[in-house]
């Protein structure tokens, strides 16, 4: 369809949390499935695959079919993964003189590649009153860790009169050797309005204010990465 052509679909995320054990005739429908979208020029990536699940697949060669490389601890990583081989694709493609991707199969030499490619997570804050229900949502990603910014952030808050109701902090990425950053999130009310949700006008001078906080510890991406 004209949408498909504007829209087009790349790489397919599977998480596959909610499944706890597998058998052959499936891992053979999920291989059957896999090529079938390689053969239409779209990558499927998998996360978070349990460990008797891996065990069947290994054992039923599918891993080493489908290669390594498409195999996530997390579905951000597998985001990740899609990004830098869609990254080392177009620098192939530009190499080559082509402007257009018509053949995404899976090329074992870009995967390799790919996995030597550095990402540099760009800082970014979103402020949302839709996420939940009774409270304001922030979340603030962070390319790379900042020394003594939650107590930035919670100073923040204090001088807009907010009250943090909960907060919880993600890693991104799993190699502890990388500076790869860390995705905050805050759950937050007013204090001076009965512990209502921030009106539009405190979102925008509560983000200005953050992103002022974030900007005196942002760094610059390191070479041989890019930035999403």
């Amino acid at each position: 369809s004209d949408l498909e052509e504007i829209n087009k679909t790349s790489y397919i995320v599977l998480e596959m949390t909610p499944v706890v054990t597998i058998d052959s005739t499936a891992v053979h429908v999920l291989h059957d499935i896999v090529h079938d979208f390689r053969s239409r020029g779209i990558q499927t990536a998998f996360c978070q695959v349990g460990n008797r699940v891996e065990k069947t697949m290994r054992k039923a060669k599918f891993t080493n079919d489908i290669g390594d490389y498409w195999f996530f601890p997390t579905v951000h990583d597998a985001v990740l993964g899609c990004l830098k081989y869609q990254y080392v694709r177009r620098r192939q493609l530009s190499k080559e003189g082509k402007t257009e991707d018509n053949n995404n199969k899976d090329q074992p030499d870009l995967a390799n590649e790919a996995f030597a490619v550095q990402v540099s997570v760009a800082e970014e804050i979103g402020i949302d009153n839709g996420a939940h229900g009774n409270n304001t949502v922030v979340n603030i990603t962070l390319g790379k860790d900042v020394a003594m910014i939650i107590g930035e952030i919670v100073g923040v808050f204090k001088q807009h009169g907010v009250r943090i109701v909960r907060a919880q902090m993600e890693p991104l990425g799993e190699d502890e050797d990388e500076q790869s950053g860390t995705k905050h999130t805050y759950f937050i009310r007013n204090r001076g309005t009965g512990g209502l949700k921030l009106e539009d006008e405190q979102i925008q001078r509560l983000k200005d204010d953050l992103e002022s906080v974030i900007a005196k510890g942002k760094g610059g991406a390191s070479q041989g990465s890019f930035d999403l």
